[in-house]
């Protein structure tokens, strides 16, 4: 399946949707009530490198299959994002800047991805 255009929503009390062409995927995850600036730059990174190991993941994958891989990528990007931003929230408070946030990548990663 070719993904093209996508769409997103922000915010802490509604379900992050990504959506290419005809394929939509939701997800519920908790984020933080504080958006910082900069989150956007871990959104956009972490998106760059989940689409490009997507492209060269194992296609035997089904889930890749069914989503393909730019939509993958879009959902773990946004899983990885809103998953640190909570967790820097939780130490922080509202005082929480996107380079807390940073310092949980690497635990975090870990315990989505494996």
């Amino acid at each position: 399946m070719q993904c093209d255009g996508a769409t997103s929503n922000k915010g802490h009390f509604y379900p992050d949707i990504k959506q290419f062409d005809t394929c939509t995927r939701s997800s519920t995850s908790e984020g933080s009530p504080r958006r910082c600036g900069g989150q956007g730059d871990l959104l956009a990174g972490s998106m760059g490198v989940l689409t490009y190991w997507a492209h060269k993941a194992n296609t035997d994958n089904s889930t890749l299959r069914r989503y393909g891989p730019t939509m993958c990528a879009a959902y773990g990007a946004c899983l990885l994002t809103r998953e640190c931003s909570r967790v820097a929230y939780l130490k922080y408070g509202r005082s929480a800047l996107t380079t807390n946030m940073i310092n949980h990548i690497q635990v975090i990663f870990e315990d989505l991805y494996g």
